[in-house]
C-alpha cells in the first residue's frame, strides 16, 4: 500500500533525469522509508502526514544537478555530456579570467607608484586576490576550497554594489555569481591538464596588463600595445621547440624584425609623440622622471 509520504517522496523524485529515476527510483525510495522508519518516534503518522524534509529535499535537488551539468554516471543521454562539458569549461575559463584580473588589477594597484595606479587597501582589492587561490585551488583538484574561495572573493563586489550601485559592477557580480555556481557544480575538478590553464592565465593576466597600461598611458599607442603582446608570442611553443636547432613554424623569422620595428616604434612614441622615429627626450621636452603628462608629478 503506498502511503502519503511515499507519494510526496516520489513527486520530489521527478526532478532527477528520466534516465537516472527509472533506474534508481524504488531502491531511493525504499531507502528513505527504511530510514524514516529507524529515526522517527512515531513512523505511522510520519507515514500519513509527513513530508521529505529540508535537508531531504536539498539533497535531491543538488543530485538532480550534477547528473544534468556535472561529470561521472555512466550512460547518460549526450545531451548532459555535451551540458557538462560546457559548464566545465566556463568554470575553467571564468576562473582564469577572474584570476588574471586580481593578479593584475590588485597588485597593480597596492605595489605600483602612488602617482600612477596605487590605491589604499581596500575591502574590494583584498578580497579580489581571494581570485587567486580558488584559481590554484581548482587546477589542483580541491573543489571545495575554490568555490569557498570564489564565494569569499565576491564580498568586495557584493559591498561595492551597495556604496556605487552601477550596471558595470551589476554585470560583474553576475558573471562572480555564475562561476561560482559552474565551479561548485564541477564533479572532478582533478581533470584539469594543469599545464594547459597556467599558460592561459599567464597570457590572460598580460592581456589585461597591457589594456590597462594603454588607459594609463595613452601616449604608448598601438605600437606599445603589440609589443607587449609579442612577447607570449615569441616564447611560445608554437614558435619554436625548446632545444630546437630549426624553427616549428615559418612565422619564426617574422617575429624578430616585428619586435624590433615595434620596441623602435614604442620608444618613439615614447619620447615624441609626434615623430615617426627616435626622438630626443630632452628637444621634446619630456621630463626623464616619467612618461609625457606626468613627468613632473611623478618626480614630485
Amino acid at each position: 500500500m503506498t502511503t502519503a509520504l511515499e507519494t510526496r517522496y516520489r513527486r520530489l523524485l521527478r526532478v532527477l533525469p528520466a534516465y537516472y529515476r527509472n533506474r534508481w527510483e524504488d531502491d531511493m525510495v525504499a531507502t528513505f522509508l527504511e530510514t524514516t522508519d529507524r529515526t522517527s518516534e512515531d513512523p505511522e503518522f510520519d507515514h500519513e502526514y509527513g513530508r521529505p524534509g529540508l535537508a531531504e529535499a536539498t539533497s535531491v535537488l543538488s543530485l538532480a544537478v550534477r547528473l544534468r551539468i556535472g561529470e561521472g554516471t555512466e550512460g547518460r543521454p549526450r545531451r548532459y555530456v555535451i551540458a557538462s562539458d560546457v559548464v566545465r569549461r566556463f568554470a575553467l575559463v571564468s576562473a582564469t579570467f577572474q584570476a588574471s584580473l586580481a593578479l593584475i588589477q590588485g597588485i597593480l594597484r597596492l605595489t605600483w607608484p602612488p602617482d600612477l595606479v596605487r590605491t589604499p587597501p581596500t575591502l574590494t582589492l583584498i578580497t579580489a586576490l581571494l581570485w587567486l587561490p580558488a584559481f590554484l585551488a581548482l587546477m589542483a583538484g580541491s573543489r571545495t576550497w575554490a568555490t569557498t574561495f570564489s564565494a569569499l572573493a565576491t564580498v568586495g563586489t557584493v559591498v561595492r554594489l551597495f556604496d556605487f550601485p552601477t550596471l558595470t559592477l551589476v554585470g560583474t557580480l553576475v558573471l562572480q555569481l555564475t562561476t561560482i555556481a559552474a565551479v561548485a557544480a564541477i564533479s572532478h575538478p582533478n581533470t584539469v591538464h594543469i599545464g594547459r590553464w597556467l599558460p592561459g592565465l599567464a597570457g590572460a593576466a598580460i592581456l589585461v596588463f597591457t589594456i590597462q597600461w594603454a588607459f594609463i598611458l595613452p601616449t604608448a599607442g598601438i605600437a606599445g600595445i603589440l609589443t607587449v603582446l609579442a612577447a607570449p608570442a615569441l616564447a611560445s611553443r608554437n614558435c619554436v621547440r625548446p632545444g630546437s636547432p630549426r624553427p616549428r613554424s615559418p612565422w619564426w623569422p617574422a617575429c624578430f624584425p616585428f619586435r624590433r620595428w615595434s620596441i623602435r616604434r614604442w620608444v618613439s612614441t615614447w619620447a615624441d609623440p609626434h615623430s615617426p622615429d627616435l626622438g630626443d627626450e630632452t628637444e621634446s621636452g619630456v621630463d626623464a622622471a616619467g612618461p609625457p603628462g606626468r613627468g613632473g608629478e611623478v618626480g614630485q
